[in-house]
């Protein structure tokens, strides 16, 4: 069936009508020119009518062989070794359920008077197999071919009505069916009864085209063994199942309001595309049981006498009032934004942390300027998409109650890559890593912040300073450097202490054991609070909003010591695959500058930061100063297994621990000087002796050693290289990258504010780095190109064959698409796919569209996977975003293989006009 369906010229617009010609044993075909086949019993004959392949409906024409013996085999009783399962028989299910709704028509041609009762014993079989619960489809008309009415007493005509569309009779002579008058007049007869029940169908919203012929009947050939019946509406939403924590989230909103329940149902389930089945078969189907246990959640403290029943009788009352203007032509989003608005009076006090109050489906992941939290989805749904960049999405209002709310946000294009930064801690050392930012945003060459090439970035310490200031408040690298050079001025400010002259080590640890730390932190709050204000909390609408990128500030709990993480998403993700640390999610949103203030809370230097509904915090360095681990587990929450690719940079390393270290500082010259004049004097010799005496005293100290093992701690080489060891992928280790210098010696105190401006120096002037950050800047750049299928690619025996589009992320309103156009001409950059060529280059009108954005349309044949790669001359290629890319996973990451259309794709222009247009088609249609 499937194959000459798929040979139709437009499997999404023509919908088939099949005809189905039940036959009787021995009984002739309908068609005289068609040759006489003795077909085996069970088997179903199909031909497809060569005058309507290109029609609306193309008629499809099937002759059935029902099976008709009643032998059954047995198994002695003793060796029952299987599972016994009452159902009805296959030919019964065949009928019932697969063919059922996907049928225009049953005919039944019989030239004996006799075989009326298989006709009875049929249709009984199939009433018996298809109980009315199980009616979901408009179902076929019944057709028989016969001389007398009669026999057919024996089957309540209530009966069939219950179950068909209709019941009709015609009279055909025997000797005129192999006629060509009598044959005509047969199928008239047959299209008329097709046309009826296919407008029915029509006034419903219930015609498959020919795409959802082929998935329904796949399907429910692969249901027909198992127990329970078939339903056309689970199967339309098996790649897109309802929320299996739905019941969580029902709970906290009926806490709430009750009232717009029925609509987010609405919401749900009918978006753009979805078939108009029945709400009261939908909500029976797919959310009564839900509704049933969020009730008794909700009601058994409160009202523990009201019953579950009544509060689901009234969303059902609801939802198939709703249901009637939905067939009325308004959308399904515009339904829910209607039942929103008429309580928003009510909205504006009610929040919650835990549940979107916009579809009531999903955690929030951002919250708005009027308080209210909401999914990215509803985002896509009832906001604007910007007409340069389809990913980038904008609201005015808040949808609840129309508050003046903006916000923007950026979402990522379903077969796009992800890049990941990781920046470790290390105090004052933090200045290395912004350093390294600003050589690589300058090797990049393109009017794009550095940040914005990164969807997830973490950062502990030091680190944890830095990435906030990049993506909640957007500064460059170099803004970033002055800040923080600004922030460890003031934070490792020592007062009287740093005027000591005598015993300055012994007041500062007199001064530390007094004070639970080495430094006041009033300082360091002061200086956080003017950066990120008093109230900015880690959810609002932000920089890091409008880019698209998720940010996550590890610290450590101090009363029971593990990693909790602060992200800027609600911390929105697969809970299953964090394993060592906890999110932050729900009620207690934080002040951001809270959580920079305990990610800085080293031991010795600051104290714990306490936190309302939280606890105490410190520093996460407490558990390694790399937050790689955790990028990854983020990474994997989000449903991606790999990044693009990934940087980690460091903070400085100790160099060889045998090897000498040199003191680049004036007087460090000076004091080797002197030693050279002076080096072998009896002075100098005796206070050498002295010293070494005292390093050998105290140098095994317990707290010495606790100090020197938490230094130790503080570098991320150590995870680095762990982590390296574990890539079992070669390919991989290509795209991740770490960038750190390494000292001639040990590191630098973390609170050694003086050293800052030598730091700077050592970066800049490190040419080890050079090489590695003009190969991730070249990364970077292949990553601003994505690719798009134009369709399912075909399928041969050697592979796979297609075509689709290299797209770029930067659209012609953004100045950098022709920085990015003219530093690819210039180095003579080429796109590759699987190794070849793609012929031409970017200043090619081929490789750009009609509203100047680019646009290169590729072919390509492969086994399993596509790899498409940009290579600039002279250097090695590197894979665009998202590469590469297996065939499956593609089709899958853009719903082709979607037939009923995923509640996240809105991707054809806005909902409310999309359904005004299919009901347009649709009156058009039946006229």
């Amino acid at each position: 069936m499937n194959n000459i369906i798929e040979s139709l010229p437009s499997l999404t617009t023509q919908y088939p009508a099949l005809l189905l010609l039940v036959k009787s044993p021995g009984g002739r075909l309908l068609t005289a020119n068609e040759p006489y086949t003795s077909a085996s019993p069970g088997s179903i004959h199909l031909s497809l009518n060569p005058d309507t392949i290109s029609e609306d409906n193309p008629v499809l024409i099937a002759s059935a062989f029902p099976l008709h013996s009643r032998r059954r085999s047995t198994l002695r009783r003793t060796y029952k070794c299987y599972l016994t399962i009452a159902m009805p028989s296959s030919t019964s299910l065949i009928y019932s359920e697969l063919l059922f709704a996907l049928t225009n028509v049953f005919c039944f041609v019989y030239h004996h008077a006799s075989d009326l009762n298989n006709i009875v014993q049929y249709l009984a079989s199939w009433v018996e197999a298809r109980k009315p619960s199980a009616v979901q489809c408009i179902p076929p008309e019944i057709v028989i071919i016969i001389t007398k009415e009669g026999l057919l007493s024996n089957l309540a005509r209530s009966s069939t009505e219950q179950f068909f569309s209709g019941l009709s009779f015609i009279t055909v002579r025997k000797n005129e069916l192999i006629s060509s008058k009598g044959r005509s007049q047969l199928l008239s007869h047959l299209y008329k009864a097709s046309s009826r029940v296919r407008h029915k169908r029509a006034d419903r919203r219930l015609l498959f085209s020919a795409k959802h012929f082929i998935a329904f009947s796949k399907i429910a050939f692969n249901h027909l063994l198992l127990p329970e019946p078939f339903k056309f509406i689970k199967a339309s939403r098996l790649q897109n199942p309802v929320a299996p924590d739905l019941a969580e989230h029902l709970t906290n909103f009926l806490n709430l309001v009750k009232s717009t329940i029925a609509s987010s149902f609405i919401l749900d389930h009918y978006p753009p595309g979805m078939h108009a089945f029945k709400s009261s078969d939908v909500f029976s189907t797919l959310y009564k049981g839900t509704c049933a246990h969020a009730a008794r959640l909700a009601l058994e403290d409160t009202h523990p006498d009201l019953p579950a029943s009544a509060f689901i009788n009234l969303i059902l009352k609801n939802m198939n009032s709703l249901y009637e203007k939905y067939l009325a032509g308004t959308s399904a989003a515009e339904i829910h934004l209607q039942a929103l608005r008429k309580y928003a009076s009510k909205w504006a006090g009610l929040r919650s942390e835990r549940t979107c109050l916009v579809c009531i489906r999903r955690v929030p992941q951002y919250k708005l300027e009027c308080g209210h939290r909401i999914y990215e989805n509803c985002i896509k749904i009832f906001g604007k998409a910007s007409s340069d960049n389809p990913w980038r999405f904008t609201a005015d209002d808040c949808f609840l109650y129309q508050a003046r709310s903006r916000i923007t946000v950026l979402v990522l294009a379903p077969t796009a890559g992800i890049g990941v930064l990781c920046i470790d801690g290390g105090g004052v050392r933090g200045i290395i890593p912004i350093t390294i930012l600003e050589r690589l945003e300058e090797a990049i060459r393109l009017p794009i912040p550095i940040q914005e090439h990164f969807k997830i970035a973490l950062g502990i310490s030091a680190g944890a300073l830095i990435i906030p200031a990049m993506f909640l408040k957007g500064w460059r690298p170099a803004e970033c450097t002055t800040a923080f050079e600004h922030w460890a001025g003031i934070a490792f400010h020592s007062g009287l202490l740093g005027k000591l002259r005598l015993f300055p080590t012994a007041g500062k640890v007199f001064f530390a054991l007094l004070n639970n730390a080495l430094y006041r932190a009033q300082y360091l709050k002061q200086v956080l609070k003017d950066t990120y204000g008093n109230d900015t909390k880690m959810l609002d609408t932000s920089y890091a909003t409008s880019i698209g990128a998720k940010i996550g500030l590890p610290v450590a709990t101090v009363s029971k010591p593990s990693t909790l993480l602060f992200t800027n998403f609600n911390g929105v993700g697969e809970e299953a695959v964090r394993h060592g640390y906890n999110v932050h999610q729900g009620a207690d949103d934080v002040n951001v500058w809270e959580v920079a203030r305990g990610c800085t809370a080293a031991p010795a230097y600051f104290k714990p930061k306490h936190i309302e509904g939280v606890g105490l915090i410190q520093d996460a360095a407490v558990f390694g100063a790399n937050p790689l681990t955790l990028a990854f587990s983020e990474l994997h929450a989000a449903g991606v297994s790999a990044p693009q690719f990934l940087i980690n940079l460091g903070t400085g390393s100790a160099g060889s621990p045998g090897g000498p270290q040199e003191d680049q500082r004036p007087e460090g010259k000076i004091r080797e000087a002197l030693q050279q004049i002076v080096g072998d004097n009896l002075i100098v010799r005796l206070v050498r002796l002295t010293r070494e005496a005292l390093q050998q005293t105290v140098g095994n100290n317990f707290i010495v050693r606790l100090v020197r093992a938490y230094t130790s701690l503080i570098t991320g080489r150590r995870s680095w290289e762990d982590f390296r060891r574990s890539i079992k992928r070669s390919s991989a280790i290509d795209r991740y990258f770490r960038l750190d210098v390494t000292f001639k010696g040990p590191e630098p105190m973390l609170d050694d504010v003086k050293i800052i401006p030598e730091l700077k120096n050592i970066v800049r002037a490190d040419e080890g780095l050079s090489q590695a950050i003009n190969e991730i800047a070249r990364c970077i750049t292949a990553s601003l190109f994505y690719f798009k299928l134009e369709s399912v690619p075909e399928q041969r025996s050697d592979g796979f064959s297609g075509a689709g589009h290299i797209l770029c992320f930067r659209k012609r309103s953004d100045p950098a698409l022709e920085a990015l156009s003219d530093k690819l001409a210039r180095s003579s950059a080429r796109f590759l796919v699987n190794g070849v060529a793609v012929p031409g280059d970017i200043t090619d009108p081929s490789f750009w569209d009609g509203d100047g954005n680019f646009k290169k349309r590729i072919t390509f044949k492969v086994n399993k996977e596509i790899v498409i790669s940009l290579r600039v001359q002279g250097c090695r290629e590197h894979p665009i975003s998202g590469a590469p890319f297996s065939v499956s996973k593609l089709v899958t990451a853009q719903g082709l293989n979607a037939h009923f259309r995923k509640r996240e794709l809105h991707e054809d222009g806005p909902v409310c006009l999309k359904r005004k247009r299919l009901l347009r088609s649709s009156k058009a249609y039946l006229a």
